[in-house]
């Protein structure tokens, strides 16, 4: 049959209807009056594409926004929010032709229509059976479908939104979409089978102890929870050490909620007694007892293999490389070197590392050593790097244990972007935040592992002293 459209130009008419459909002029979403009861819509989500699925089941508040939903989907998903994203209206199969809603990004650059934080969940889906569909990171391409199953009344005491159940793991990021991630799976099903040098490349970058069977509920429910929650307060201001008070007054509101978050658990009673303080800088120490009245570097400025050697010995590393003798294979010895000369307990003259005034001062005062050292945390001189290492300090007071995305999202919140324009990830935040990540992680506070250190949760200590006023 041929189209008879009126919007279609003449001479396209006699396409077949498949075709002409393509040339019809994109329609913009059209959400629905919100009703005066909002209701908790039960919905199933699937990372469409994947087999075996990739699904969660959700109950969330029809109230909630689409721009909250983006942050409870994220959650739930396994996403790490570094990424565009938008969503698609239903309720119905999914229309190409429809024009997203305009997401924060799109609404900076003057889109047009409806934008995702003035639009709720029952604007756009009432009853079981409708659909809504959500895309995240358009390189990668993945596409959500979210299916109503049920609709309920909305108890008082229940949470904005919640994780009912699921099934396997959120691919990583930037694995290169579907077909890059059945490439993932395929490679994980036959371990020790020969594979590309790109694929090598891949397997190692995958996240330690990921499994794509794997899926934590109350991991998954607490995330979700928290994403919908209505935004929490900051602690009184006068609590707060001033930089990281600054840093905070900057954030967005989805920023805050994930400060608010962490300050609850940062701002608890925090004792720093003997036994902690001589834990936690144990490793400067054990640099000044070795530097003594000084020391003669090699030509290029290191440490002397045999010096090297020593502290490996004398430090908790956990992974070495070769022979582990040369200070620019050793990273925890070469931020040792760093941070205790930033900090003001050595100093280099003439080839030789010596001990200052201040050094010699705290050598044998442990406690007054880990106060010194938590008052040099942040010492970032750019913007980027205060933020970055500011939102470590109050992560890991926290209690946070692998916070980079979070931060890369609260950076990016605030206008932040990549040296190539693109969004900040969490790479960013991480190498951003490094002199702080090696204080903290030669102190003991390392959960990830991420600085060749064994952990200690006692180097949590130094950020709690950080971050209080």
């Amino acid at each position: 049959m041929v189209p008879q459209d009126p919007r279609l130009p003449d001479n396209v008419r006699a396409l077949r209807p498949a075709d002409a459909e393509w040339l019809l002029p994109p329609t913009a979403p059209e959400p629905w009056t919100a009703p005066e009861q909002a209701q908790c819509f039960t919905v199933r989500v699937v990372l469409d594409d994947l087999e075996p699925l990739i699904w969660r089941r959700l109950a969330v508040a029809g109230d909630v926004t689409l721009s909250e939903l983006h942050d409870v989907l994220q959650g739930a998903m396994g996403w790490t929010n570094v990424h565009l994203h938008q969503f698609v209206m239903g309720p119905g199969e999914r229309d190409r032709r429809r024009l997203p809603f305009a997401d924060p990004f799109g609404e900076s650059e003057g889109a047009h229509g409806p934008v995702e934080r003035d639009v709720r969940l029952d604007q756009v889906l009432a009853e079981s059976g409708d659909r809504l569909y959500y895309d995240y990171d358009f390189g990668d391409g993945w596409e959500h479908t979210i299916t109503v199953e049920t609709v309920a009344p909305l108890q008082d005491d229940a949470p904005r939104a919640s994780c009912l159940a699921g099934a396997r793991a959120c691919p990583p990021e930037d694995v290169g979409g579907v077909p890059g991630y059945l490439d993932v799976l395929e490679a994980l099903e036959r371990p020790g089978a020969p594979v590309s040098d790109w694929m090598r490349e891949v397997l190692d970058w995958l996240p330690d102890g990921f499994y794509p069977s794997a899926f934590d509920l109350a991991r998954t429910d607490d995330l979700v929870r928290r994403a919908a929650a209505h935004k929490m307060d900051l602690p009184d201001p006068d609590l707060v050490a001033a930089p990281l008070r600054e840093v905070v007054s900057t954030l967005d509101d989805r920023g805050v909620e994930i400060a608010a978050y962490w300050f609850a658990e940062a701002l608890q009673p925090c004792e720093l007694d003997e036994v902690t303080a001589a834990a936690i800088t144990a490793p400067w120490r054990a640099l000044l007892d070795e530097v003594g009245d000084g020391l003669t570097l090699t030509g290029a400025g290191y440490l002397r293999p045999a010096m090297v050697e020593t502290l490996v010995a004398r430090l908790p590393v956990r992974s070495l490389y070769g022979k582990a003798n040369r200070e620019e294979h050793v990273r925890p010895i070469a931020d040792l070197h760093e941070t205790a000369r930033a900090m003001g307990l050595v100093r280099k003259t003439k080839g030789r590392l010596l001990p200052t005034t201040l050094g010699r001062r705290l050598h044998h005062d442990p406690t007054a050593l880990a106060q010194h050292l938590a008052s040099r945390l942040a010492p970032g001189k750019r913007p980027h790097e205060r933020g970055a290492e500011w939102l470590t300090v109050l992560a890991a007071a926290g209690g946070a244990e692998d916070p980079y995305a979070d931060i890369a999202g609260m950076l990016g919140g605030i206008g932040w972007r990549s040296g190539d324009g693109g969004p900040i990830q969490w790479h960013h935040a991480y190498h951003s935040a490094h002199f702080t990540r090696a204080v903290l992680g030669l102190a003991g506070w390392n959960p990830r592992k991420h600085a060749d250190l064994e952990h200690d949760p006692r180097g949590r200590v130094l950020a709690h002293l950080a971050v209080r006023a």
